[in-house]
Order: C-alpha cells, then sequence, then structure tokens
C-alpha cells in the first residue's frame, strides 16, 4: 500500500507540473498582451489628456472671444442703461469661462508655455480695451466707444485668434505623434502575442499527450487501490437527504445486504444497527450543524456473530459551506468492546470504570477540582427478578442504562455497570450542592421510567438508592478508598430507598451529609 501511494503521488506531480508549464506559458502570453494593451491605452489617454484637450479648449477660447467681441458691439449698440448692463454681463460670463479653459491648457499642454503665457497675457490686456469701451458707453460716448471696438478692439481679437490657433495646429500634431506610437505599439504586441501563442498551442500539445499516457498507467493502479478499499474499507457516502448514494461491498456485507441493495437506501442500515429514521435523523442533524458525528451500535452479521462498530459522520461542504453530503467511517471495535463493555447494557463494565477513574482522580488533583463517585443500586431488585422473571429483569437493566447515558451526558461524565444490579456514576467540576441536584435528577429519572415493580414497599415503579461522596482533587488518597466511602454512604441511602444521600470529604468546602 505504502509503494502506490508514492506512485499515486509522484503521477499526481508529474501532471501539476505539466498544468504549471502550460499556466506559466499562458500567464506570459496574457501578461505580454495585458503590457502591451496598457501601452495602447497610455497611448490613448494621451491623446486625449493632452493634445485634445488642449486644442478643444483653445477652439473654446476662441468662441468665447468672438462672443465676447460680439457682446462688446451689443454694449456700444445699446439703447438704454438696461440693455448696456445685461451686455456686460454676457462679456464678463464669456471672459470667465475663457480663463477657466486657460487652466486647463496651462495643465495640459506639452508644448512651450511661453506660447501660453503670452496668449494669456494679451487675452488680459484684452481687458483695458473693452473697460474703455463699457466707460465711454456709460457716458453716452457712444461713437468714441464703437471706434476703439472697430479699431483697436478688433485688432486685438485678431492677434487672439492666431495665437489660439497655433496652439489647436500644435495639439494635433502632438496628437498624431501618438497615434503613430501607438499604431507601433500595436504591431509589436501582435507579434509578441502570436509567437507566445505557438509556443503555447505546441507545448499544450505535448503535455496532453503525455498526461494522457500517464494516466493511462495510473488508472489501473487506481482501480487496484479502489478495489482494496471496497473490500476492506468501512465507508459509505450519504446524499444532502441522508440516502446511501455509494457503499463499499466490505460495509455492505457488514450489513448482511448486497450493495445495490442499499443504493439510495435510508442510512439506518448503516448508522444504528437496530434503530429506526429517528434516532438517524438526530445523528443527520447533528451532522448538518457542521460537526461530526460519533457513535458506536451493536451489529450482528450473518453467521450470527455479533460486531460492535465506531462509526464517525462527516459533514461536506459546498463553496458556500453548506453541508450537501455526508461521509460515514466505520471501524469494527468488537475486540475492544467486549473486554471492557457489559454485553447486556453497553456500558463500561467494572475494569475500564476503574481505569477511568485513575485517569480522572489525576485530572482533579492536578486542576484542584471536586470529583464525585456515586453507587446507585435498583431498590428490591431480586424480588423483582423472582416476581417478574429473569428476562424482565434484564429489560429493567437495559431499560436504566439508557436513562443514565441520556441524563449524564456532559464529555465528563461516565456511567458504568460494575455489578448485578449496581452502577456508577463519576463527574468532575461539581460542589455538593450541584452534584447533590444531578443525583437527585437521575433519582427521579429512573422512577418515571415507570417500570411497574409490584413488590417494592416504597413505590409502585422501580426505583434507586444513590450513595455518592463529592471529594476535592488534593484529598483523595486512592480509588480503593473512594470507592469504599461511596459504598458505606450507598449503605445508609439503602436504608431508606427511593433516595439519595450525598458526603463531602472536605467539610471546609462543603457540607457534610444530605
Amino acid at each position: 500500500m505504502l509503494f502506490t501511494s508514492r506512485i499515486k503521488v509522484l503521477t499526481v506531480t508529474q501532471v501539476a507540473l505539466a498544468f504549471l508549464t502550460i499556466i506559466l506559458l499562458l500567464t506570459s502570453m496574457g501578461g505580454i498582451a495585458v503590457f502591451e494593451i496598457y501601452n495602447l491605452k497610455k497611448d490613448v489617454e494621451n491623446i486625449y489628456k493632452h493634445p485634445f484637450t488642449v486644442s478643444n479648449s483653445a477652439r473654446e477660447i476662441n468662441v468665447h472671444l468672438n462672443a465676447m467681441h460680439r457682446s462688446m458691439k451689443d454694449v456700444v449698440l445699446s439703447k438704454n442703461a438696461q440693455e448696456l448692463e445685461d451686455a456686460v454681463v454676457v462679456v464678463d460670463l464669456q471672459e470667465k469661462m475663457a480663463f477657466e479653459n486657460f487652466e486647463v491648457i496651462f495643465d495640459r499642454f506639452l508644448g512651450d508655455k511661453s506660447e501660453i503665457q503670452e496668449l494669456h497675457k494679451n487675452f488680459v490686456n484684452w481687458k483695458n480695451i473693452r473697460d474703455r469701451v463699457i466707460a465711454l458707453a456709460r457716458k453716452g460716448k457712444a461713437p468714441e466707444a464703437a471706434e476703439i471696438t472697430k479699431s483697436e478692439g478688433a485688432v486685438h481679437v485678431a492677434l487672439l485668434e492666431k495665437q489660439t490657433q497655433s496652439l489647436v495646429i500644435f495639439a494635433f500634431a502632438k496628437a498624431a505623434q501618438f497615434n503613430n506610437k501607438a499604431i507601433a505599439n500595436e504591431k509589436r504586441a501582435l507579434v509578441a502575442v502570436s509567437v507566445l501563442f505557438v509556443i503555447s498551442l505546441v507545448v499544450a500539445v505535448y503535455i496532453s499527450f503525455w498526461v494522457v499516457r500517464e494516466l493511462r498507467k495510473s488508472r489501473s493502479e487506481a482501480a487496484r487501490q479502489n478495489n482494496l478499499i471496497d473490500q476492506n474499507i468501512l465507508i459509505a457516502r450519504l446524499d444532502s437527504n441522508g440516502l446511501i448514494s455509494d457503499i463499499s461491498n466490505h460495509l455492505a456485507r457488514m450489513t448482511g445486504r448486497q450493495k445495490s441493495e442499499l443504493i439510495n437506501q435510508g442510512a439506518f442500515n448503516i448508522l444504528t444497527g437496530d434503530g429506526g429514521q429517528d434516532e438517524v435523523n438526530q445523528i443527520l442533524n447533528i451532522a448538518r450543524s457542521g460537526k461530526i458525528w460519533s457513535g458506536e451500535h451493536r451489529r450482528i452479521d450473518d453467521q450470527g456473530g455479533i460486531h460492535w462498530l465506531l462509526t464517525k459522520v462527516h459533514p461536506e461542504f459546498d463553496e458556500k459551506f453548506e453541508v450537501i453530503s455526508f461521509t460515514v467511517l466505520c471501524q469494527d471495535v468488537s475486540d475492544k468492546k467486549i473486554s471492557v463493555t457489559d454485553k447486556l447494557t453497553g456500558l463500561p463494565n467494572r475494569r475500564s470504570f476503574d481505569a477511568t477513574i485513575e485517569h480522572e482522580i489525576r485530572l482533579a488533583r492536578r486542576d484542584e477540582k471536586y470529583l464525585t463517585l456515586a453507587i446507585l443500586d435498583l431498590d428490591y431488585f431480586k424480588k423483582y427478578n423472582d416476581l417478574h422473571g429473569h428476562p424482565k429483569g434484564d429489560y429493567v437493566l437495559s431499560e436504566v442504562s439508557k436513562m443514565l447515558k441520556e441524563t449524564m451526558r456532559r464529555p465528563g461524565d461516565y456511567v458504568s455497570r460494575i455489578g448485578g444490579e449496581e452502577f456508577a456514576i463519576l463527574f468532575g467540576d461539581h460542589d455538593l450542592a450541584q452534584a447533590r441536584k444531578t443525583l437527585e435528577l437521575v433519582c427521579t429519572s429512573i422512577e418515571n421510567l415507570k417500570i411497574k415493580h409490584g413488590d417494592s414497599v416504597v413505590s409502585k415503579y422501580v426505583t434507586i438508592s444513590i450513595g455518592a461522596v463529592v471529594v476535592y482533587g488534593g484529598d483523595i488518597k486512592s480509588v480503593g478508598e473512594l470507592y469504599e466511602n461511596a459504598d458505606q454512604v450507598l449503605y445508609r441511602a439503602k436504608q431508606t430507598r427511593n433516595t439519595v444521600i450525598v458526603q463531602g470529604s472536605k467539610p471546609a468546602a462543603v457540607s457534610s451529609t444530605s
């Protein structure tokens, strides 16, 4: 198996390197294309940002010049003060818009800035001429104002138009320069991308043939490994509804059915042993929450052999982290269960429980916490067996065990069958009051099973007596002493029956009895 795994890893690595080569070539081709496109984009931006912007602004200045010149004629020809002032407002507005275009030209012009400065200076000087005309018009001296407009004003406007036109010519020349550069970049990009495309195509074809050849070699190896998994691993896959979508033949044989019979069937065939769909739904709801469910169940094969399976249900997620399916992995732990598990109840036996106590005592000492050991005894159980028979007695033990497991379900809670009708509970991190409350709940839960007991003098149902000790970790001397103290408290509880007595061994921290 180790050798075949190495072959598989090597093949995957080779395929990855092959496709990485193709990706690098395509990336290079894309990179060059992007670089050249960026250059083209830059050229286009330069054309827009500089020549076109400058030429458009220069033309706008010309438009405003002509509009201002016409408005100056309106100033001279105005018939009243209101018409004169309206014409002046139009002149000022056109002047403001012209100055805005000058700001654009100053920012974007790529030629000699002295040309723009000269044009701007002449535009400012024209204001002196306009102001003189407006002043004469306001004084009623229209002929004198008209003369200045036709002579000195017209000459100045013609000079400004000539200077702005030179800016437009320069901008168009610059645009042509950028355009030629863009054409050259386009040709260079086309050649580079074409060469890389041909190289990538040749390499891709070669690698494709190589990959196909290698995959054919590994296909038979993969099939052999899949067969090993199918025949030796207890594994299945469930869809989002909990139906079996695939299952190994080994797990199918464990259920006593054919693989084809299990496909699209409910998962209770592999998850719960004798359980039903309700139990399966509980398991899948836990897995749907994103947690891995783990549990054990007993299964009897077609030869009558008993198998204990440790089963784990792993949720599988899509890219949105939503559960879309489940993987079920089972492990046959029959050998381990036989040695440490009580056959009737499925609870850990005395041997297993002793090992657990040793471990928990060490933790309690280390963490300086309390540890509670409770011993439970079914009241008048011998009389129950004599009255109802041993099969009924076994049923009682089984039901009591289930209730104990349901009640004591924290990660640090341990329940065991340590004798005929005796059970033990071990849990930590509770003081005497908390421990008493927990054990009273256990006592009440057993009576609430309402299993009729026709020969009990304390209740018409099966009940239990509980004796417990709550011990501070540092005060625990040995497992034997812990058992002995709990047993003595149980003896006192059995004097009353259907009761709970809890004793604390550290009076400074907890009260003595209850």
